[in-house]
């Protein structure tokens, strides 16, 4: 049978590999950059004597003579004292090779904010009030529709028939949900009235008079989504070279032939040895 012309478009792979479900999480918070630096080579220089190559190679040597005469020791003895020891020295250069040095690092970003003046900020906490007295108020109202039978949707929007509640089971219902949207509410209200008295004191802490904006408060991680398109591809290379290292690393730490127990009497040892 022939499945509708949705269903085949969802089931398509262009569909599962869309930029949708490969995209970036914005929320990221800890967006990193890195690379490799590798330090110059180090050159070291040391005169040295040079080595003795033997008899044969000494022009006053009588071996050296008697092949090729003696024109090239008197040559050699005519020569000064200074020039006979340079001539027996020479320079070695030793080369160190620079080390490669990996490096990787958390980015940062400036936070920036308002300084609120003080009507500013009883606005703002009538704002933070109305939105948690509206989400009370539609918690209370989806729990009277429920109690008098109607169905609720999940998160995937599928509807589910509900049961109607009588008498003093629809009361406790009702009660039981109005307790739970105030303790939500209340809940909301002090992580928000946390969150803007901790901005607030920071956008004060820079000493700027009340309504001046962009005014920096501090610093935080860089979000991913913050980079450039070869920022985040870099580093996600890196993240997927440096799993695929520490997964070789824990490989190789496991022994491919695990030891197998041996036998008591092919063991060494002096319980074991004859006392003759």
């Amino acid at each position: 049978m022939n499945l509708p012309i949705t269903s085949r478009i969802k089931r398509s792979p262009l569909l599962q590999n869309s930029q949708a479900k490969n995209a970036i999480d914005p929320n990221n918070p800890s967006a990193t950059v890195g690379g490799g630096l590798k330090s110059e080579d180090v050159i070291t220089s040391e005169t040295k004597k040079k080595p003795y190559v033997g008899a044969s190679n000494d022009a006053c040597s009588s071996e050296y003579i008697a092949k090729n005469g003696d024109a090239k020791c008197k040559e050699y003895k005519a020569l000064s004292q200074e020039t006979k020891d340079n001539a027996n020295l020479e320079t070695v250069e030793t080369v160190t090779p620079g080390e490669d040095t990996t490096w990787e690092g958390t980015l940062k970003t400036t936070t920036k904010g308002d300084v609120f003046n003080p009507w500013e900020t009883r606005a703002q906490s009538r704002s933070i009030k109305k939105e948690g007295r509206d989400s009370r108020r539609s918690d209370i109202k989806k729990a009277k529709n429920e109690a008098r039978g109607a169905g609720t949707f999940d998160k995937d929007g599928v509807y589910t028939e509900g049961t109607e509640l009588k008498g003093k089971a629809k009361r406790e219902y009702i009660k039981k949900a109005r307790q739970k949207a105030k303790a939500k509410e209340l809940a909301f209200e002090s992580r928000e009235f946390a969150a803007a008295s901790e901005r607030n004191s920071k956008s004060r802490a820079s000493g700027k008079r009340g309504g001046s904006t962009d005014v920096v408060t501090g610093q935080t991680d860089t979000k991913q989504s913050e980079l450039s398109t070869p920022e985040q591809k870099a580093m996600l290379k890196r993240q997927a070279i440096a799993a695929a290292a520490a997964a070789a690393a824990a490989a190789k730490k496991k022994s491919p032939n695990p030891m197998k127990a041996s036998s008591p009497y092919k063991m060494k040892g002096s319980m074991f040895q004859k006392g003759y």
